[in-house]
């Protein structure tokens, strides 16, 4: 067995889920995920250009552009929205009631099942130093998120930017410095935005970014 790159199963998904519920796909993935995620700005519609942050491409902003591809890459959200869902998997492997997933697949979807690949997210680490991670990138921006498995411990991070990696290590090094959680900073594509939420702290960032998953 070996890890491949499956943006293309991520294009049929979608229309399978629309022949099966006659349903937009957008709209399920609202009602399924995001919204109980508590992702609250989270939408795979394309917003209003006044409500996203401006790409940049080698320092010039560039207009943003219409992923038809949309389950791959055309989730536009903010980096709250991103701890939401590291919330949401958090509490789902602690067994919380009302979990986003079953705890069963919570767990697998931390298990490394291929590689340092668990289901959809990166997994690194172990005993209480064990993270789940996922990053990517669309034209003009760059994301990553980042939560502990055992805790209640998580990151998020976007830019506006293609060019976020020069900040890779001070992101890594202040989330370090400033709490107790030790980040790998090689979980981390660079982002010029910083969010964090550690234990029941968070703070909020403003500015729909689009997000293009490492699938």
């Amino acid at each position: 067995m070996e890890w491949r790159y499956s943006g293309g199963g991520y294009l049929i998904l979608p229309q399978l889920l629309e022949d099966v519920t006659g349903a937009a796909f957008a709209d399920l993935a609202a009602d399924l995920v995001l919204r109980p995620a508590g992702m609250t700005t989270a939408t795979y519609a394309q917003p209003n250009p006044a409500d996203t942050a401006a790409p940049h491409v080698l320092g010039q902003e560039v207009a943003w552009r219409v992923q038809p591809e949309y389950a791959a890459a055309g989730l536009w959200c903010t980096p709250t929205d991103l701890l939401h869902l590291a919330q949401a998997i958090q509490a789902a492997i602690a067994g919380d009631a009302g979990p986003l997933v079953p705890a069963d697949l919570a767990s697998e979807m931390v298990r490394p099942q291929q590689g340092d690949w668990g289901l959809g997210l990166r997994v690194s680490g172990d005993g209480d130093a064990q993270t789940f991670s996922h990053d990517g990138e669309n034209f003009g921006y760059q994301y990553a998120m980042v939560g502990a498995v055992n805790s209640r411990s998580a990151a998020a991070c976007m830019t506006s930017s293609d060019s976020g990696v020069p900040v890779l290590e001070s992101i890594a090094a202040a989330i370090s410095a400033n709490s107790t959680w030790q980040v790998s900073r090689g979980r981390f594509v660079a982002m010029s935005g910083l969010v964090t939420l550690h234990a029941a702290g968070s703070a909020a960032l403003s500015g729909l970014v689009p997000v293009r998953g490492q699938q």
